[in-house]
């Protein structure tokens, strides 16, 4: 999903939090939370680009098709887990609210990776760091279609 509509995504859910708590904290927790996985995508990226990283490269459309493997960290149903044993466990509404924010992430990509005009079609799995590790993070595997758009 293109960064824009993330954006758009954590302003929305950080005004509904807001307006159902009136908490301001928890309100940019929330949009925090949404934003904070796609993290890995430019540490991923600068990390392959080694030292030759360029914001207009990072945002084109193609910049991650010519990988075979994507890793992509931060993008995974088992954080999730962790961030909601650990705001319950802590009894930390501004943790519960940034994984709420983490899990809009993970359901906005999702939703968005699975519509059409998406450059991959990405396996029903592809949100659990587990599967992806299991196949060698292989986007051929991972995510097979290629869309020539």
């Amino acid at each position: 999903m293109r960064p824009a509509l993330h954006g758009v995504g954590a302003a929305g859910l950080g005004l509904v939090v807001f307006w159902q708590t009136d908490n301001a904290l928890w309100s940019l927790m929330s949009a925090a939370g949404s934003l904070f996985p796609d993290v890995d995508h430019l540490i991923e990226s600068w990390f392959r680009c080694r030292g030759r990283w360029s914001l207009r490269a990072f945002l084109k459309p193609d910049h991650f098709d010519a990988w075979p493997r994507l890793v992509f960290m931060l993008h995974g149903y088992e954080w999730l887990v962790l961030l909601l044993a650990l705001a319950v466990g802590l009894e930390s509404g501004s943790l519960f609210h940034f994984t709420l924010g983490y899990l809009s992430h993970l359901l906005l990509d999702e939703a968005g990776n699975r519509m059409p005009g998406v450059r991959h079609r990405i396996r029903p799995l592809f949100y659990f760091l587990s599967y992806r590790l299991w196949h060698g993070f292989n986007l051929r595997i991972i995510a097979p279609e290629r869309l020539d758009l």
